[in-house]
């Protein structure tokens, strides 16, 4: 039997494992809510210091950045599958990142969640516990996150067409080419949404944000042609570097998503009622995903990777750790 055309293999494979990594990162925003309820009840019925823990700021703020991170994650997977629903033939990149971002979401969530509930979360009768050993799981497969963040970053290899026979072979020996086509299909991709000097559609108060974003895909293809020029056919090896540069392009994607969804909301509003919560919502997310795409490009070029490098080499020679008190 034949599934499909002759030739369209890898592409039919690749669209069953998009929709698997998209089903992980997706169904991780849908567990998240639920976790996010299980601690509200908690912290609002257990108290502590004589008053319920939600009135306690530690408390509170781990329930604020959970629901922060959780629009930003839904903001990207509604925005990856409205390109499919457009007709988008390939979402691998996307896909990815949303796998990506979703499973480790999810991870850091349920153990935010186990420091609100305290010893009861180990108890069996709770869903937490099962929760966390159940999850675990979800970074290593549908493509291990590792694997998947250099994929991200190597995704641009593609392009170079007939000088390309796959990863292996990526000629860098003309850098300014190679990191043309790298960066150009980072860029590029984001590019369906960011168009210098901003996003024009964003409503009027994520203005500053949406040229925040803009001036952040110029300091991605920058660099990233700096770190090719420096690395020429190395850049493959540069693994440290390759994940700033995918977590760079996540944060940026993910205000891109997180900006055109609450500038639809802003523009159909017949409500205020919630509407200021959610603004703030959108914009507490775009604040710390620029600052931390910001970030991630900045240890492009000042980072400790050397040290690092030395360090574990040290360590694997030598079989253990044996640093005495």
């Amino acid at each position: 039997n034949l599934l499909g055309e002759v030739g369209d293999g890898f592409n039919i494979g690749m669209e069953i494992l998009n929709n698997g990594r998209m089903s992980l990162g997706t169904g991780a925003a849908g567990s998240v809510r639920l976790l996010i309820d299980q601690a509200l009840e908690h912290a609002g019925s257990r108290r502590q210091f004589g008053r319920p823990l939600a009135e306690l700021q530690l408390v509170a703020h781990k329930l604020g950045q959970m629901s922060t991170q959780l629009y930003g994650l839904e903001s990207m997977g509604y925005l990856t599958t409205g390109m499919v629903d457009r007709g988008a033939t390939d979402v691998s990149l996307e896909s990815a990142m949303v796998k990506i971002a979703g499973t480790e979401f999810l991870w850091y969530a349920v153990n935010r969640v186990f420091q609100i509930v305290g010893g009861e979360a180990y108890m069996t009768g709770a869903p937490c516990e099962k929760v966390l050993r159940d999850i675990r799981i979800f970074p290593i497969f549908e493509g291990a996150n590792d694997v998947m963040r250099m994929f991200v970053a190597m995704k641009g290899c593609q392009e170079l067409g007939d000088e390309l026979e796959g990863l292996a072979n990526f000629d860098l020996t003309d850098p300014l080419r190679g990191v043309g086509a790298l960066v150009g299909y980072l860029g590029g991709r984001l590019g369906r949404a960011v168009n210098p000097p901003g996003l024009p559609d964003a409503a009027a108060p994520f203005a500053d944000a949406s040229d925040r974003v803009a001036r952040q895909v110029r300091s991605l293809r920058e660099t990233t042609e700096s770190l090719v020029r420096a690395h020429g056919t190395g850049v493959t090896e540069r693994q440290a570097d390759l994940k700033r540069l995918t977590q760079a392009t996540m944060d940026i994607c993910g205000q891109v998503a997180t900006i055109s969804r609450i500038s639809d909301v802003l523009d159909d509003a017949t409500t205020s009622s919630v509407l200021g919560e959610e603004e703030a919502i959108a914009s507490s997310f775009c604040e710390r995903a620029a600052s931390r795409a910001e970030r991630s490009l900045a240890q492009v070029d000042d980072n400790d990777d050397e040290a690092i490098d030395l360090i574990a080499t040290n360590l694997i020679d030598r079989g253990a750790y044996r640093h005495t008190v």
